[in-house]
């Protein structure tokens, strides 16, 4: 009955040593962990102004179409804006080549667009974009 004891003893001292390596091997049995795909690279913010500024093409060519006179013509519009760290328009310089007509009207229209413009923050303190689109109609 002595002899029971004492292993039995041993066998309670060995059991926390025992659960511990089993603890430690358990990983290692279970094969390699699975990787996460890697998380996408975050677009730089001039692309997403850029992309902003490309969106707002449709709307200034209707700004021209309001004032654009009858038969052919041919208009370039060119538009700098600057952003501030908030992605708020801080100025939008808009010139058109040929003046003429009702280039006030066309700028005023072309601003309002760009103010309306939903602008990613740049990231920085300041950002400035620019473009130049060409829009007419051909005579028939």
């Amino acid at each position: 009955m002595k002899a029971l004891r004492v292993l039995r003893g041993a066998a309670v001292r060995a059991l926390p040593l025992a659960l511990l390596c089993c603890a430690l091997a358990a990983p290692a049995l279970a094969g390699p962990k699975k990787q996460r795909p890697p998380k996408p690279a975050p677009v730089p913010a001039e692309k997403l102004i850029s992309q902003a500024l490309d969106g707002a093409e449709e709307k200034v060519g209707g700004c021209l179409l309001e004032s654009a006179p009858p038969g052919a013509w041919t208009r370039v519009v060119k538009v700098k804006v600057s952003l501030n760290g908030g992605g708020q328009v801080m100025s939008a310089v808009v010139t058109l080549k040929p003046e003429g007509g009702d280039a006030a009207k066309t700028k005023a229209c072309v601003e309002a667009v760009l103010q309306a413009v939903a602008w990613p923050k740049p990231g920085g303190p300041l950002a400035t974009a620019e473009r130049e689109w060409t829009f007419g109609t051909e005579a028939r």
